[in-house]
């Protein structure tokens, strides 16, 4: 006699997500909505000095070693322009998937409107995306983040983005090497 035990996933909506620490190991919480698939794609911030081209992909099922969860989750990389001189590249790395934060930008998390850097222009029911923006030669490493809206004007597709940092602890004999791109909010278009 033969007996098998069927495994079965279950499914959470990450729009109405909490905590991964509340769900069963091998839980997938999922992008139900479809959510970050507007995000996906290359997008270009330009200004008379400035220029940031950064490209962002949805990968689908990731499996999240710290919670032992499955998750969709937006990862990206950039390029960063100043005076047309190229400061930093890291779309290298996009190919990059051996944890959730081997990308330069990455994370799932979706952010209510009333949250830091809140919005008074958002619909009640829009969705912003928060995710971990990282320079790999900052020194210490400082905690970047970058917001995500998605803004569809007249059919040209944009993402307003807020860039922040928190201030790293520098320790004596330490030099602090700044994140290059500098702290503030872009407005990108689709390419």
């Amino acid at each position: 006699m033969i007996a098998c035990k069927a495994q079965t996933t279950t499914v959470y909506s990450l729009q109405n997500f909490v905590s991964a620490t509340s769900v069963p190991d091998n839980s997938y919480i999922k992008d139900t909505n479809n959510d970050f698939n507007k995000f996906e794609g290359t997008w270009k911030f330009e200004n008379n000095d400035k220029k940031i081209i950064m490209k962002l992909l949805k990968r689908e099922r990731y499996y999240d070693d710290m919670f032992h969860v499955y998750t969709d989750i937006l990862v990206g990389e950039y390029q960063y322009f100043l005076n047309n001189l190229e400061i930093v590249n890291t779309m290298a790395n996009l190919s990059n998937s051996y944890s959730m934060y081997s990308n330069n930008i990455s994370g799932n998390s979706f952010m209510r409107n009333s949250e830091f850097p809140s919005c008074a222009e958002c619909g009640p029911n829009e969705r912003r995306v928060e995710l971990h923006f990282s320079d790999p030669e900052s020194f210490p490493k400082a905690d970047g983040y970058i917001i995500l809206r998605y803004i569809n004007e007249n059919g040209i597709e944009k993402i307003q983005a807020t860039i922040y940092y928190s201030i790293p602890l520098v320790h004596d004999g330490e030099t602090f090497v700044p994140p290059r791109v500098p702290k503030g909010t872009y407005v990108f278009v689709k390419q």
